[in-house]
């Protein structure tokens, strides 16, 4: 819980992302961001464009890797 606020300043930053302070995330808060980030496409776009390269980087295999020569 005490990553959330430094998680949502990133997604922000990135550009992925909407925030909420805590002190003002009711339900009406949150419903509003929720279809503001829906209907903004940028916000797609760029969580494609961050994805992409993350998801050719095989990170499970990478992590397996790692764990397996850790062991030896």
């Amino acid at each position: 819980a005490f990553d959330q606020p430094d998680n949502a300043r990133r997604t922000v930053a990135l550009g992925v992302a909407r925030s909420v302070p805590f002190r003002n995330a009711d339900a009406a808060a949150m419903t509003r961001e929720l279809d503001a980030l829906l209907r903004a496409s940028e916000h797609a776009t760029r969580a494609r464009e961050i994805g992409e390269p993350i998801a050719r980087e095989n990170g499970a295999r990478a992590a397996a890797d790692a764990l397996e020569k850790a062991a030896r």
